[in-house]
């Protein structure tokens, strides 16, 4: 069976999901389809609501982030989302460590490419 490269880059992005979220969120407080839409936007991909709903739900269980309900612009009421004190602390250490990942990729690829 060949090496399928889509799903590959499938993977990747579901695990930078949580980074994604987390980093919008620290810009200011937004509601779901928003979040959904600009992570589409980061990722450059089809990232569909089943993927980041869950993804925000055990965020806030695990209390990064909090929310609230408000039906201030809108008929509909909209869940908003923000990020926590511990989001805060928590988003600080992920950027750092993908950061230094990424270093390391890199470094990597550019001596395998000499």
């Amino acid at each position: 069976m060949p090496f399928e490269l889509g799903n590959w880059e499938s993977q990747v992005r579901k695990g930078l999901l949580e980074l994604v979220l987390l980093t919008l969120l620290q810009r200011g407080e937004r509601y779901g389809y928003e979040l959904v839409r600009a992570t589409r936007d980061a990722l450059g991909s089809a990232i569909i609501e089943g993927t980041v709903y869950p993804i925000l739900t055990r965020l806030a269980r695990d209390g990064l982030i909090t929310h609230r309900w408000s039906t201030d612009d809108t008929a509909q009421p909209r869940k908003y989302y923000r990020l926590t004190a511990d989001g805060i602390a928590v988003l600080k250490e992920m950027s750092d460590r993908w950061l230094k990942q990424d270093e390391s990729i890199r470094r990597l690829l550019m001596e395998s490419t000499r």
